[in-house]
């Protein structure tokens, strides 16, 4: 029998490299809750639209431009992973009010309809790879995000930035546009921010905002690069003259080590560092695959 007649399955991964059509019949899998199609397809059917109990919707390696209006229905929707051929998403993708989970990495994304402020429950938003340069009103009813990656294209923070206390991770990376360094006071959960620091007029004044943030958060790993993706230090730190170092000079005994929470700390920032790249790398080396199929 047809797998689409398996009215209790629970999770289905669709693969296929050429076909690019999904049976009308996936319509009847009534308690999907995961579903990740990773096919060809230009147009998600509306049968999916229909799947009244998915949870979890991947969608990474399909080829669609855009969404249907009808995505909306999804009403159990609490993760959307959208694929980097996305150029546009209804606002009827707002409708989803359970959603925690919301990845965009579409690259000739240019903007966002308004109304994203439904999205009361959002914990996480992936916008990196858009080309996004003002960011809809009612950002700042996101109350609940944690995981915030914002584009390297956008022009000004949204207003009402400073109202998302319960961000955990904030990643700021390779933008121009934003010349001064963000307040994150407010921020007390920070555990982890990236940010692109460039040499500029701005230089020494955002050095200074920097280093009052290191003392008002002291559980958040800063990693700040420059424009070509080295780390940035503050004055006195990440440096070590060994033409000076005297071993005699230096009391083992009251000697501090770093404490294993502090080790711990610093291996979650590098892993955290690693995983994206990869999935950065991943995403790139689909691209180009997808580029050189059509060629």
């Amino acid at each position: 029998s047809s797998v689409y007649s398996l009215e209790k399955l629970k999770s289905l991964f669709l693969c296929a490299t050429d076909e690019k059509e999904i049976p009308k019949e996936i319509e009847n899998l009534k308690n999907l809750e995961y579903l990740n199609i990773n096919m060809p397809i230009e147009e998600l059917p509306a049968s999916i639209c229909k799947l009244e109990s998915l949870k979890n919707l991947r969608l990474y390696d399909a080829e669609l431009i855009m969404l249907p209006e009808s995505i909306g229905n999804l009403s159990t929707l609490e993760q959307l992973y959208l694929p980097n051929t996305i150029e546009k998403i209804p606002a009827s993708l707002y409708n989803l009010e359970n959603l925690k989970a919301l990845s965009i990495p579409g690259v000739a994304m240019t903007e966002l309809p308004e109304g994203i402020g439904k999205l009361i429950n959002l914990e996480r938003l992936d916008l990196s790879e858009t080309w996004i340069k003002v960011l809809p009103d009612g950002f700042d009813k996101l109350i609940k995000l944690k995981n915030l990656e914002l584009p390297r294209s956008l022009e000004r923070l949204p207003d009402g930035f400073d109202k998302l206390v319960n961000l955990e991770n904030l990643y700021i990376e390779e933008n121009a546009a934003l010349k001064h360094f963000p307040d994150l006071s407010n921020f007390t959960k920070l555990t982890y921010f990236s940010y692109t620091l460039h040499k500029d007029e701005y230089y020494d004044a955002n050095i200074e905002i920097w280093k009052a943030l290191e003392e008002k958060l002291p559980n958040c790993a800063f990693q700040i690069k420059d424009i070509e993706g080295e780390y940035v230090f503050l004055p006195g730190e990440g440096e070590l003259d060994l033409d000076d170092l005297d071993l005699d000079d230096i009391d083992w005994d009251d000697l501090e080590l770093p404490s294993m929470k502090e080790i711990e700390k610093e291996v979650r920032v590098e892993m955290r560092e690693e995983k994206r790249k990869l999935r950065k790398a991943k995403r790139a080396e689909k691209r180009a695959a997808r580029k050189n199929k059509k060629n």
